[in-house]
């Protein structure tokens, strides 16, 4: 009787610790599905910044050219963003030839400022630059045509001839000469012409007179010494100290 009275004690025991860890293992799992998962953050849209004004290589090439001078580097008028700033209108480099003559010994060609002010370059110096460059051919063509000119007038014998110091000039229409095969300038042609003038000829002559004048005094003088033996000795006597 007492056995089965353990039993039964043991048995109710064990259903009680089952049902206590059935109790403990509902309420993890209920407190588990009460917590609420966590949500993605939002990613923060960014706000649009200013992009900055375009750079065009005409633009870089005289901001360079103002670092190696010390001169201060701002937006230029005309740029989209530079309505309310402190810009350069054309006004902060003062020497523009100078300018201009340092853009072209650094290769800033026609065709590349060309492409800049046809894409919105709108850089103070710009007009100024292409105007320069004009000027440069303009100026070479000037100098073409005077040594074409120069070219075909050398040699043409349209001016006649000239008889100049004993010589015969075969001259051309520029004013220049040849004589025995040799050419001369139009102001060589006057040098010529001064120098073989009657009256430079004549001045000529008079000091070539007066040279032989006064070579022949001293040879008679000489002369007239060495047939002397007692100037000579007078002479000797003089340089030794002896006067």
């Amino acid at each position: 009787m007492m056995n089965r009275k353990i039993l039964a004690m043991v048995g109710v025991s064990a259903m009680m610790i089952g049902l206590v860890a059935c109790g403990s293992k509902a309420e993890s799992n209920i407190a588990e599905s009460a917590t609420p998962a966590p949500t993605a953050e939002a990613t923060p849209t960014p706000e649009p910044t200013e992009e900055p004004a375009e750079s065009h290589d005409f633009d870089l090439s005289v901001n360079k050219y103002k670092t190696e001078r010390n001169i201060e580097i701002k937006q230029y008028s005309g740029d989209s963003v530079s309505d309310t700033a402190d810009c350069d209108s054309g006004t902060d480099i003062e020497e523009l030839d100078t300018l201009y003559d340092w853009l072209y010994s650094n290769g800033v060609t026609k065709e590349s400022v060309q492409n800049d002010r046809d894409s919105g370059c709108k850089n103070p110096y710009l007009e100024g630059y292409l105007e320069y460059l004009d000027s440069l051919v303009d100026k070479q063509i000037a100098e073409d045509n005077a040594g074409q000119v120069e070219s075909s007038a050398k040699g043409d014998g349209l001016g006649g001839t000239e008889i100049i110091g004993g010589d015969e000039f075969i001259l051309d229409s520029d004013g220049g000469g040849t004589v025995n095969g040799f050419y001369y300038t139009p102001e060589e042609m006057e040098y010529i012409r001064e120098v073989n003038s009657p009256e430079e000829l004549a001045r000529i002559e008079k000091e070539n007179a007066e040279v032989q004048q006064q070579i022949k005094e001293n040879g008679e003088k000489a002369r007239a010494f060495a047939n002397d033996p007692q100037a000579i000795q007078d002479f000797v006597n003089e340089l030794q100290g002896n006067g």
